[in-house]
């Protein structure tokens, strides 16, 4: 009997009455327990394969495509000659293996014998895709608690199992593009962006297609997806697994995809010859070529790339640098489209070359005219200024934000690691701790004092020496922005440097062998910022003369930052005036003697004119609305400029005017205006008296060094003005006061720490004392004026200062202190080394320092009792 016409007939009641008195449920869980006086029943699918060619596609329901669609089942029973029905769930472990077998959840039956006479399949839409009965008769019998697995054999088509990898199959066409066609907008792009892909494949007997689409892929170098390959190639794997049919097979079409588009990369129809077998219950491996052009943009740029390797001596680079391993060379054996992945390379989404990053190589020769066929190139580093101490070399990327990033920071780089350095450098090292402290809390670093250079005068990294075709070289570089040459054997540079008209950044770095100031620099028309430093070949003249015409350019009315330390300049020139753009100047370690006025419209950030021979700035040598550091150390000035205005609503971050010969205040007591700035370095001058003009003017200091001077005096009043309260560090080490002003305290009541080590005072200083937010104060090395030392008392009732938590007392000659004073433990540094006639009793605070908790700064030969965990020799 067909089944199609035995379930026709049916009696509909006889079901309905059947199922009012049996219990029947779906169950997922293989160790639910049973219920009582009931079993179970568990069915599962596996494919019953005929021979014979079938369709690949079919509107009868009496075979199935892929034993995976079915997701339930509907099974007939016949018990005690009674008919019925019931719906149960189909699973796997997952989608390819649903091929290999299929199980039901369990059904529940009251106890007897039953007879499968056929069952429905339905799809996830519970759309019928299956009709079938037992190939022979079934039956299976259910015993109260039992559990029987009853196997079902499904008419299915035969099928198999197929994973797919993307490799490249590369072509020498005309089309300008590597990857794209279609859809592809005419875009190249790189193989490794590819993220997602839809593949088409064709039956060739059948010529029905299947389309299989989302199929994510990863991108894999030196693997062909399955074993070890090739250490040149790379290739797209996929780890999804699909089912077709069994048959043969070829790849018509594919559709790629980034990470972030939903807009296809590339979709082409034409491939290459290519087929692949599906077999029954067996995994296929089958290739999906990508079009890769030899003749597309991309790749040119990587031939050119090799081109430049070759004839710069590639075959002898060895990185120097940082971000890579040292020695490591640039690698061609691999495919071509993968040249562009080179240490110091950077390429954008279309794989084109944007920046070159070279210098780190020591390279060798004249640098080769393929150089021009880079485009798309932003970025020519042929040498840096800090080839030894490490640059930053472009990475893999190519983001606009990701290479404006870039820019920024090599265009920085140079004053960060040479010119760059703490305000605080030149306070006394019992000060530093606290300015560390305060760094931290404003996510800074303190910067140290660099050595000025990473190679010296004439010393070089490369043994670049020229360009070819220098007339027409950077003809095409129209997107160039940053170009450096450094530490080479280059004496010029080429003409056609005038057609690099996007060129922000230019460093002519340590090139001693370029003896004539380079005139090319003056048709770059957008320059903004210029480094010219570490070049002492150029006379005096030579580049007096230079710079002028520079200032007088194109480009000098673009230029915003100029670097020109370590050279023989005498002066700034008047024809800086007509910078009007100029916003960071650097002249360090020049023969500098005079200043012609740039201008207050020359609104400068940040000024650096240490170590030259500069004797008086003018009025009006450039603006200061804007200026961040203002640096004049180590020169001849005598005076005090009163250049700035305490007044001013812009504060600046530092002043240096340490290392000068300064022994008096410009305008003192004739309405001087005050310095506008938080940090005030004076140090090491000859001041005799402490400046109180800038105090008194208002100005908003609130860290001051005037250590190395030769201060004897500090009147009343000196330090009482209308923002003397933002004082907060006061360094006055190394002069020949002997007292402070007894309205000291007074005006001076925000102080955190002090330094007066190595002055006259014969007493300890407590007029410091009554400030109540005093942490730290150093009175150390003490001497009168013929050297002796002069504080012997300890200062009373130290301990009594809310605050005070550090206490430098070292260097002097205090003798027996009296056993009345207790020592605070809310002074957790304490220092009394280097006094020779010391008594102390420090039994209050030796638990602290058992414990670590208590710095004791002493002498091993020292009078010190009440604490057996100090080593001492006296014991």
């Amino acid at each position: 009997m067909k089944l199609k016409s035995f379930f026709s007939k049916l009696n509909i009641v006889t079901v309905i009455a059947l199922l009012c008195t049996v219990a029947i449920t779906g169950c997922s869980d293989d160790n639910e327990e049973m219920q009582v006086g009931n079993g179970y029943v568990q069915f599962k699918l596996y494919k019953s394969i005929e021979d014979g060619e079938e369709s690949a596609t079919r509107a009868t329901t009496d075979k199935l495509d892929f034993l995976n669609d079915a997701k339930k089942m509907q099974v007939v029973l016949l018990h005690n000659n009674t008919t019925i029905t019931q719906s149960v769930p189909l699973n796997a472990y997952n989608d390819q293996l649903a091929e290999y077998g299929l199980r039901s959840d369990k059904l529940e039956l009251l106890p007897g014998d039953y007879k499968l006479i056929g069952y429905y399949l339905f799809n996830k839409v519970e759309e019928k895709i299956f009709s079938g009965e037992p190939a022979e008769p079934t039956t299976f019998t259910i015993q109260t608690g039992g559990l029987i697995v009853q196997d079902i054999y499904v008419k299915a088509v035969n099928s198999g199992l197929v994973k797919f990898k993307l490799v490249k199959d590369f072509y020498e066409g005309t089309s300008e593009n590597t990857r794209a066609g279609g859809n592809g907008g005419g875009k190249t792009y790189l193989f490794s962006e590819i993220a997602k892909v839809d593949i088409k494949v064709r039956n060739r007997y059948t010529q029905q297609d299947s389309t299989f689409t989302n199929l994510k892929v990863k991108y894999k170098e030196g693997f062909d997806g399955t074993e070890a390959g090739s250490p040149g190639m790379a290739v797209g794997v996929i780890d999804t697994l699909v089912t077709l049919e069994a048959g043969e097979y070829e790849v018509i079409s594919y559709t790629t995809y980034n990470k972030t588009s939903k807009i296809p990369l590339e979709s082409t129809a034409s491939l290459k010859e290519n087929s692949f077998i599906i077999k029954e219950g067996e995994e296929t491996h089958a290739e999906v070529p990508v079009k890769t052009n030899r003749l597309a943009a991309d790749i040119q740029d990587y031939y050119a790339l090799k081109a430049i390797w070759e004839a710069l001596g590639g075959e002898n680079w060895s990185f120097n640098g940082e971000g890579y391993p040292r020695g490591t060379n640039w690698d061609f054996n691999k495919e071509e489209d993968m040249w562009g992945n080179q240490p110091g390379v950077a390429v954008n989404s279309e794989g084109r070359v944007t920046a070159l990053n070279i210098g780190d190589f020591n390279p060798k020769g004249v640098v080769p005219k393929e150089l021009g066929l880079l485009t798309e190139l932003t970025v020519l580093t042929l040498g840096s200024h800090n080839d030894k101490i490490g640059s930053i070399s472009p990475q893999m990327k190519y983001e606009a934000e990701a290479a404006t990033t870039y820019l920024e920071e090599t265009r920085n780089d140079y004053y960060n690691k040479f010119l760059k350095k703490s305000p605080y450098a030149n306070f006394s090292a019992t000060l530093q701790p606290d300015f560390k402290v305060e760094d931290l809390k404003k996510n800074k670093t303190k910067e140290t004092n660099i050595m000025p250079t990473d190679v010296q005068p004439g010393d070089y990294t490369n043994g670049i020496t020229g360009f070819e075709d220098g007339d027409n070289i950077f003809k095409n570089l129209t997107k160039l922005r940053q170009f450096y040459i450094a530490n080479g054997e280059i004496s010029s540079l080429p003409s056609s440097m005038k057609y690099l008209e996007e060129c922000r950044d230019v460093e002519i770095y340590n090139c001693q062998k370029m003896t004539e100031f380079p005139e090319e620099l003056n048709e770059l028309k957008n320059l903004e910022a210029l480094n010219l430093a570490m070049n002492p070949q150029f006379s005096s003249e030579e580049l007096l003369d230079g710079l002028k015409s520079l200032a007088t350019s194109d480009a000098g009315k673009s230029i915003q930052i100029l670097y020109l330390g370590y050279n023989n300049l005498t002066e700034i020139p008047k024809e800086f005036a007509e910078m009007k753009k100029l916003s960071k100047l650097d002249c360090v370690h020049n023969k500098i003697k005079t200043l012609y006025p740039m201008g207050a419209d020359i609104d400068l950030t940040q000024l650096t004119m240490d170590y030259n021979e500069i004797e008086e700035i003018p009025d009006n040598f450039s603006g200061i609305n804007n200026i961040e550091t203002y640096s004049f150390s180590h020169n001849k000035l005598k005076v005090l400029p009163d250049m700035f205005d305490a007044s001013s609503i812009y504060v600046m971050s530092s002043v240096n005017f340490s290392y000068n010969e300064i022994a008096s205040i410009e305008n003192d007591g004739n309405g001087y205006k005050g310095i506008n700035a938080s940090t005030i370095d004076l140090s090491y001058n000859k001041l005799t008296k402490f400046p109180g003009a800038i105090i008194q003017a208002g100005s908003p200091v609130s860290s001051l060094t005037l250590a190395g001077n030769q201060i004897s005096e500090f009147p009343k009043g000196a330090s009482k003005g209308p923002r003397a309260n933002m004082l907060n560090t006061l360094d006055l080490t190394f002069n020949c006061l002997t007292e402070l002003p007894e309205d000291f305290s007074t005006n001076f009541y925000y102080i955190v720490q002090m330094d007066l080590s190595y002055n006259r005072f014969n007493k300890f200083p407590f007029e410091a004392l009554y400030i109540q937010t005093l942490r730290s104060i150093a009175v150390r090395h003490q001497r009168d004026a013929d050297g002796y030392r002069c504080m012997k008392e300890w200062p009373t009732n130290v301990a009594t200062c809310p605050v005070l938590q550090r206490l430098f007392l070292g260097g002097n000659d205090i003798g027996e202190v009296p056993e009345t004073e207790e020592i605070s433990y809310r002074i957790y540094i304490l220092d009394i080394s280097d006094n020779p006639e010391i008594v102390i009793n420090v039994s209050a605070v030796c638990p602290y320092i058992t414990a670590g908790m208590y710095t004791l700064i002493y002498d091993s030969w020292q009078n010190i009792r009440g604490c057996p965990a100090l080593k001492l020799e006296n014991k």
